[in-house]
């Protein structure tokens, strides 16, 4: 467009908005807004019903109401404020989106909606759709109580539970989550999507569920509160209690921060829960467990490790910090090819069951200490090239050792240093990493140097060690 047919075109916008605020030669009166907040406008007919379908049929003489040659149409619903910025918009096709704030705009969105002006709309949607994060930080409980009101704002409510779910703490750490709506509350947890810690949704819905009853009650006080609170607290938490994955949840932290709270905990579910931190593989207690529990389940059959291990692991196959996967979902699957405690642990079991599979990890447990040792193969396992006296190297850029402690969250992974001796094979023995840095033969696993993987020691002493059990897995990227 030539500068001479822009500066036209906003000339014509400025003339019209003058008509706007002058009311010449007006000849409908909108009243707008309820009975405390009422303004009357002036305005035409002719812009009316050329730029809006609502108007060409809210003004005809079906629906219309006349007094004299003026007629009277009234929009209690929609806020002067608001109707003063459509009415600017439909005079002067001009709306300044950057002045006005999150809240503003969707109650706009919503009555831009009922006056069907199809080109606002799509501004309006653009508009929100990259602003959302801005305007979720600065109102997040005002902006999702109106999402959730109308249905004209559905495609921006999705974004923004989105971005809620992927950084929970616009919401939670806001003034404004205590004053959520449960019927939020629940779709937030429904979803499955939330990045949080489940112990951290347990406390944030403890102080939530307080902030209902009473400004005064607090929820860290349970000593003092009197039955009636406590039932009220139990009847409003109900339905959420259960969104919680409670099994990802350590027995620690159940113990320290739900069973304090036990007598707002449904019996049953308290008692499975418990049943399974005793008993995990009790199947009759994981029938009794609501689904969203189940969810939570190992995807894996290991009794050696649990699923936060198993997340650490893929972190690390994503050569990623060891919290990677902490709160994203897998990429991974481990299928189990081998468990000693009932395959047995000779090297001829191992080989027949664990050759030629891919990938493969090695999860073994230390008799003396429990300490957790493993290794990753990221090659098919069998003879390399070169054998000599059944020996041979498989070379890598991508295997590991690693260890876990089990009285703390210490790990540690050691990385190949010499690619062209990673994996030793031989067929008397089951897997070896490197020339002799560690090597898994029968229910023993010994460390006598550190020259493929140089950290070694912080993962094996040196020496034998007799192992309770250990386990091989198939690893398989989705």
């Amino acid at each position: 467009m030539s500068t001479d047919s822009s500066n036209s075109l906003i000339e014509l916008s400025n003339d019209f908005n003058q008509l706007l605020t002058s009311s010449s030669n007006y000849d409908v009166i909108i009243k707008a807004g309820d009975e405390n907040d009422v303004k009357e406008f002036r305005v035409h007919a002719l812009i009316l019903i050329t730029r809006s379908q609502y108007f060409r049929t809210a003004l005809s003489d079906n629906w219309a109401r006349k007094e004299g040659n003026v007629t009277i149409l009234e929009k209690p619903n929609v806020s002067p404020k608001i109707f003063h910025l459509l009415l600017r918009y439909l005079y002067t096709g001009v709306i300044d989106f950057d002045s006005l704030d999150g809240p503003l705009i969707l109650q706009i969105l919503i009555a831009a909606d009922e006056l069907y002006l199809d080109s606002l709309l799509k501004r309006v949607d653009d508009y929100l759709i990259y602003k959302h994060a801005d305007f979720l930080r600065k109102d997040p409980g005002q902006i999702l109580q109106i999402i959730f009101k109308y249905e004209p704002c559905s495609k921006f409510r999705d974004l923004c539970l989105k971005t809620i779910c992927e950084s929970p703490e616009i919401l939670f750490s806001s003034p404004d989550f205590l004053s959520l709506d449960k019927t939020i509350f629940l779709l937030l947890l429904k979803r499955g999507d939330l990045i949080m810690d489940d112990i951290e949704i347990w406390n944030y819905m403890l102080k939530w569920g307080a902030a209902q009853i009473s400004n005064n009650f607090k929820i860290e006080d349970i000593s003092k509160w009197s039955s009636q609170d406590i039932s009220l607290l139990k009847d409003l938490l109900l339905d959420l209690i259960p969104l919680i994955k409670w099994l990802e949840i350590s027995s620690t932290a159940f113990w320290r921060n739900v069973i304090p709270y036990k007598k707002i905990f449904p019996k049953e579910l308290l008692w499975a829960i418990i049943g399974y931190h005793l008993d995990p593989n009790d199947v009759s207690i994981t029938k009794s467990l609501p689904p969203r529990c189940l969810q939570s389940l190992p995807l894996f059959d290991s009794l050696i490790i649990g699923q936060k291990h198993f997340s650490v692991i893929a972190s690390w196959l994503e050569k990623q910090d060891s919290n990677y996967f902490e709160k994203r979902k897998l990429s991974y699957s481990f299928s189990l090819l081998l468990r000693a405690s009932q395959d047995g642990s000779s090297s001829d079991k191992f080989h027949n069951l664990c050759d030629n599979k891919g990938p493969i990890l090695i999860i073994s447990k230390i008799r003396q200490n429990g300490q957790i040792i493993g290794g990753y193969c990221p090659i098919d396992l069998k003879p390399g090239l070169n054998v000599r006296h059944n020996e041979s190297w498989l070379a890598s850029q991508d295997s590991f050792v690693f260890c876990f402690n089990i009285n703390s969250n210490f790990n540690y992974i050691a990385r190949v240093s010499d690619n062209q001796k990673a994996i030793y094979y031989n067929p008397n023995t089951c897997i070896g990493f490197g020339l002799q840095d560690m090597l898994l033969s029968n229910n023993q696993i010994r460390s006598l140097s550190d020259s493929s993987y140089g950290n070694i020691k912080h993962v094996l002493p040196r020496g034998t060690h007799n192992l309770e059990n250990y386990e091989v897995f198939q690893v398989i990227k989705k």
